[in-house]
């Protein structure tokens, strides 16, 4: 989440003039993260931009900017890679090799910086704690294990991961749906872990995805206000555990 602080920043930085160069280039990365107060603070520099400066949000859910954000400023689309592309590029330029390679080419959502920023360790990590969420939902209904995994998610020194951990879930429930119809291979991000997927894939139906993954969806859009994490967890495993 960014602060007002930082974009009054960037409002008193674009007003200097260019050391070397024409303009000043400033980056806003995942801007759909502005909070209002920090929306409206950048907004006052969209709407009278300095000559010499350029201010690029990047974000993969526009819908999530102000409108009056979006409409001050010129959208630009740009199609994910593939994995394939990513793969070919970090193995071509020696980034990453073998099964590192792929896992981090499959787990990108199409970004080579991403690609290349991912902790693998600590996402095959958390991994396995949303596997074990997964399984309780599709397979035990073990309610006990869904509060324990609750608690790990809003575990202070986890507070920086619960959004990814949210988005590694969502994943997992899709490769599982996926392994359930039987799709080929290479559409699967997960596929290191195809075993546990094959197990989970019977619990897991059309119906239940797409049930599953809009509750999962309606909680990280909650995270854009003052919610109370642990409550919003609890609801969003039991309401999932109570699809059909």
């Amino acid at each position: 989440m960014f602060h007002v602080v930082q974009m009054r920043s960037v409002e008193i930085e674009a007003n200097f003039r260019p050391y070397e160069g024409n303009a000043r280039v400033f980056l806003i990365d995942d801007a759909d993260k502005l909070n209002d107060q920090s929306a409206n603070a950048l907004l006052k520099t969209l709407e009278e931009p300095p000559r010499t400066a350029y201010i690029i949000l990047i974000t993969s859910r526009p819908a999530m900017l102000l409108p009056t954000i979006r409409s001050r400023c010129q959208q630009i689309r740009f199609s994910p890679l593939t994995p394939a592309e990513i793969e070919n590029h970090l193995l071509d330029t020696k980034l990453a090799k073998g099964t590192d390679a792929r896992l981090r080419a499959r787990c990108a959502a199409g970004s080579i910086g991403r690609a290349l920023s991912d902790d693998i360790e600590s996402y095959k990590l958390r991994r396995e704690a949303m596997l074990s969420v997964l399984k309780a939902l599709a397979l035990t209904g073990d309610r006990t294990r869904l509060l324990r995994a609750s608690e790990g998610l809003n575990e202070a020194r986890n507070k920086d991961d619960y959004e990814p951990n949210l988005e590694l879930l969502e994943t997992l429930i899709r490769d599982a749906l996926l392994v359930s119809v039987g799709a080929d291979e290479e559409r699967i991000v997960n596929v290191d872990v195809l075993p546990q997927l094959k197990q989970l894939a019977g619990g897991v139906n059309g119906t239940r995805a797409v049930e599953w993954i809009t509750k999962i969806e309606e909680v990280r859009e909650q995270l854009f206000v003052n919610i109370n994490r642990k409550s919003a967890t609890d609801g969003l495993f039991f309401t999932m555990a109570d699809a059909s």
